[in-house]
């Protein structure tokens, strides 16, 4: 399994309420941890999940805590983090928004993002599937 879920509100699908980027942060959280519990209860034993996630923050730009959210729930759903990385994006237009945003907050431009990956039972299984070595 591979995903990239919407970071809460960066990104807006719809204002439907059962719209993740709709939803107040504590809704977000609560549908979050119960949508990663769900894939990992659907997700066959030995097998990985990778997650890619990036950080949100709040209305007074505090940092939410999206990663370790992502991490904690898979954890309490049974699925151990095995492997993170970190994913450069292209700059784009930090550059150019990154002088006033530093002076007015301290805030630092974000061009990246976290791959984190999950296993669901044994990795030597898991990777023993992804190889064709029979069922495991």
């Amino acid at each position: 399994m591979c995903t990239c879920p919407p970071y809460r509100n960066l990104e807006k699908y719809s204002r439907h309420p059962a719209d993740l980027s709709a939803m107040r942060w504590k809704e977000f959280a609560d549908a979050y941890c119960a949508l990663i519990a769900e894939s990992v209860r659907c997700l066959p034993p030995h097998r990985f999940a990778t997650w890619v996630v990036g950080e949100v923050r709040n209305s007074v730009c505090a940092i939410r805590g999206l990663v370790p959210l992502t991490i904690a729930a898979h954890e309490a759903a049974g699925a151990r983090l095995y492997n993170d990385a970190v994913l450069m994006n292209t700059l784009g237009t930090v550059p150019m928004r990154l002088g006033n945003q530093w002076r007015a907050s301290r805030k630092m431009g974000r061009h990246h993002q976290h791959v984190l990956t999950f296993v669901k039972g044994d990795p030597k299984r898991s990777t023993a599937h992804l190889r064709g070595e029979g069922a495991a």
